[in-house]
């Protein structure tokens, strides 16, 4: 599928996203935080949003590129990135990530915070696949998706392999198309990659009765 449009609508109308994901500092810090020069490390954000992820690696000194379909989602990670990060490096550009406006080994590593699993298995197996094409060679890349169990999961209207307009939980309000992730298909969408780990990240909601589950994926190009 393409991006859906249903993004703009909320990015206008919600402010999301301000802070980073604790797990992408954690993988930051084990990967890229011994680098000197980190000015010259590039890192590129699929479905970037607001900016609150490249907000971080600006201020950490990385060169940051983030793409959204969002142009709303653009203009208020700019605006935040000018604001709060003056004279950070990078560019930001809207599009769709299942077609990257990047050459070839451009990239040292590329981030994924559940972008990619509001895409079908083949296009994002085609996703992962144009990350790999800009990584260079032995980037790194961390992906995080909703695992199969997830709250929500299995509810609402099928839109394809475990893929759902979902009607329960969290998410109902404001995904219109999400796709949850079996373990045993984590290598058949990142087959370009050696997979360095993948963890199970869980959380309870409403005392305990529903569960939040989400991959979290590392890799180095192949």
């Amino acid at each position: 599928m393409v991006w859906d449009p249903i993004w703009e609508k909320l990015f206008s109308s919600r402010d999301w996203g301000k802070y980073p994901s604790e797990e992408l500092i954690r993988f930051m810090a084990q990967n890229y935080y011994q680098i000197t020069y980190r000015n010259q490390i590039k890192i590129l954000e699929l479905g970037c949003g607001p900016g609150a992820n490249l907000w971080y690696l600006a201020r950490e000194g990385f060169m940051v590129y983030g793409m959204d379909g969002s142009s709303t989602a653009i203009e208020k990670c700019r605006k935040r990135l000018d604001s709060e990060v003056p004279g950070w490096i990078g560019d930001l550009y809207v599009g769709d990530i299942i077609s990257l406006p990047y050459d070839n080994n451009f990239f040292d590593a590329v981030i994924d915070l559940e972008a990619i699993t509001h895409n079908s298995f083949e296009d994002s197996k085609r996703i992962y696949s144009e990350a790999a094409r800009v990584l260079k060679s032995k980037g790194k890349i961390f992906s995080r998706t909703f695992s199969v169990g997830t709250w929500g999961d299995k509810t609402g209207k099928n839109l394809g392999h475990n893929a759902w307009n979902i009607s329960d939980g969290p998410m109902k309000d404001h995904c219109e198309y999400i796709r949850f992730t079996a373990l045993d298909e984590i290598n058949d969408l990142l087959i370009n990659f050696n997979l360095e780990k993948v963890e199970l990240l869980k959380r309870t909601l409403d005392n305990r009765a529903h569960e939040i589950k989400e991959w979290l994926i590392y890799g180095e190009k192949i």
